[in-house]
């Protein structure tokens, strides 16, 4: 079972049509697909389960333009209280697909092993 989470409505709702929101070469038949055989759910705002009880969380964000022009990386933060370990039933696979400055994947390494390697981490490798 697949279970599909993002803040955008009008994304999910797209998706429950079997529409994609983007382009990727049989993507959108794969989607129609497992939705009719109820293989994949779709859920708009926050499913605090799918974070619990995932194997795999795809954490794939927009990064903005700050005032700067720099990456505004308020998500991220946003981001850390959502998908926190302290939910975590079971060690997770952590997968970003998000236009990010380099070194934000050890940002997020290092936030995992804050909040959730002290109880149960003897090492946390990249």
């Amino acid at each position: 079972m697949w279970l599909c989470v993002d803040i955008d409505e009008n994304k999910i709702a797209m998706l429950k049509e079997g529409k994609v929101p983007i382009y990727e070469p049989g993507l959108e038949e794969m989607v129609r697909r497992n939705a009719e055989k109820q293989r994949l759910s779709l859920y708009d705002g926050f499913a605090r389960r799918a974070v619990k009880h995932a194997a795999i969380i795809f954490i794939a964000v927009g990064t903005p333009q700050g005032p700067t022009g720099h990456a505004n990386l308020g998500i991220r933060s946003r981001l850390r209280h959502r998908v926190s370990p302290r939910r975590w039933t079971r060690y997770k696979i952590i997968v970003t697909k998000s236009t990010v400055p380099v070194g934000t994947a050890d940002q997020i390494k290092q936030w995992i092993a804050e909040e959730y390697c002290p109880a149960f981490c003897r090492d946390v490798q990249s």
